[in-house]
């Protein structure tokens, strides 16, 4: 594509602290496992996604809340300094949500999350950036905030014309409702699984008929990552776009498209990658099989350095990575009731084929555990873009996370005065904490010292 002018892009999300710690594997129940190295960064889906829209050549304004602290602060600093427009961030008495990323070799990871002040975003807070959503050329958002803000924001854009591209992840209790507000969904096979109920397996046929089947939410068309294999897409009745097709007719409901050979490092923010550019692609007029393609281009490229935002590429980096040739193919590109299959290639052994999400869990990757506790230090100044802090103290950040089976976030309530938890929904997860590589859990607070097992 030539030179194209910034449209405005609304997004609505989390402001993170990423502290990602390399692992040889993710713990067992009671275990603490030594990790190889610790490395501070900013992320969260929405500041990741407001940056990676900035690359390519958009003018996000990024609405969210973050602390009144260090990290709070160089948030403004970094997303200014990134071209996202930050009038729209608040403050909140709540601490800076922090993430701690579990990077495993081969590029897979799995992510807890203590959202903080990211929870703090009101309707009220959304209602006041009206014009803006409404002055958009779309609206992108995900659930790492309360989801009567995310679905007050679709509604803004839906009564003024804009399209709602929504990431919904992670998966919360009450999802299914912002997915009927949401003009366009992205959910990664994990999320896809949760929405839809089922299985998807290796093959991209239970993908196509999942993203088929989530059409029933609500949402005219479907885009479901399939981490190192590409992604699916689905528009129901060959629409071009969910509101009018922008002058780009469309034929096909949908279909896959293959994933990138890149040297994957970190697929902390690949998710996000792929969601700025998908959004960046259709606002400049591009139908949506270029544009999952691109979208993978972007999430491919994210991969390959650690920590969300190091690698997050611009258009340029993204458009050579389509023109290399360096897709996968041979792998099933119909929908379901159609003819015609072909066998998935072999992946290469010097490369990892990534997409626009983290890589798909490996059953015997499965490990069984309750809490991950970090220890790190207060942060004195603001940081700088992907720099490390050197620890000053002995204070914990972060709390437990209960994980739900195969991905599936979970709610969990306190169980004791002692800081233990309980999952709420033993009816998804069996009443055992379980998770796999490639998902998220929420935490339940940014509570120190928290370390006791249920």
């Amino acid at each position: 594509m030539s030179a194209s002018p910034r449209l405005p892009v609304a997004v609505v999300g989390s402001c993170i602290m990423d502290f990602c710690v390399s692992v040889p594997r993710l713990p067992r129940l009671g275990e603490n496992v030594i990790a190889s190295g610790l490395r501070i960064s900013h992320g969260g889906k929405g500041a990741n996604q407001a940056v990676a829209l900035a690359r390519l050549g958009a003018a996000p304004r990024l609405v969210a809340t973050v602390g009144d602290d260090d990290f709070g602060r160089s948030f403004r600093t970094i997303l200014r300094a990134e071209g996202v427009v930050v009038d729209l961030v608040g403050t909140s008495t709540a601490p800076t949500g922090i993430g701690v990323p579990m990077i495993l070799g081969g590029g897979e990871n799995a992510i807890v999350v203590a959202l903080g002040a990211a929870m703090s975003l009101r309707p009220e807070a959304v209602n006041a950036a009206r014009r803006e959503i409404a002055a958009s050329a779309a609206l992108l958002l995900q659930l790492e905030v309360p989801l009567d803000s995310a679905i007050a924001a679709m509604e803004i854009a839906r009564a003024a014309g804009v399209e709602a591209f929504l990431n919904a992840g992670p998966i919360v209790e009450g999802a299914e409702a912002a997915c009927r507000a949401a003009d366009v969904l992205v959910v990664n096979e994990t999320e896809a699984e949760a929405l839809a109920g089922g299985t998807i397996g290796d093959g991209v046929e239970s993908a196509l008929e999942a993203a088929a089947a989530l059409h029933r939410l609500g949402p005219a068309v479907v885009v479901v990552t399939l981490g190192e294999r590409g992604a699916v897409w689905s528009a129901g009745a060959g629409l071009g776009s969910a509101r009018g097709d922008g002058g780009v007719r469309e034929t096909e409901r949908g279909g896959f498209v293959p994933g990138f050979r890149v040297a994957a490092v970190d697929p902390t923010g690949a998710g996000d990658a792929f969601c700025a550019g998908l959004v960046w692609y259709r606002i400049h007029g591009a139908a949506w099989r270029p544009a999952v393609e691109l979208a993978n281009a972007c999430g491919a490229l994210a991969a390959t350095a650690v920590g969300a935002m190091a690698a997050l590429p611009d258009r340029a980096a993204a458009e050579a990575l389509v023109a290399s040739g360096e897709s996968a193919t041979g792998i099933v590109t119909r929908m379901p009731g159609t003819r015609s299959r072909r066998s998935v290639p072999a992946r290469s052994s010097s490369s990892t084929l990534l997409s626009g999400s983290s890589a798909r869990p490996k059953p015997a990757s499965t490990m069984r555990f309750c809490a991950v506790r970090l220890s790190i230090g207060r942060i004195s100044e603001a940081l700088r873009p992907q720099a490390a802090s050197r620890c000053s103290s002995a204070d914990e950040y972060g709390s437990r996370a209960a994980p739900g089976r195969g991905g599936n976030e979970i709610q969990r309530s306190p169980d004791s005065a002692s800081g233990s938890t309980r999952c709420r929904r033993a009816r998804r997860c069996r009443g055992e904490h379980t998770g796999t590589i490639g998902s998220s859990w929420i935490a339940d607070d940014t509570r120190s010292g928290c370390g006791s097992t249920p």
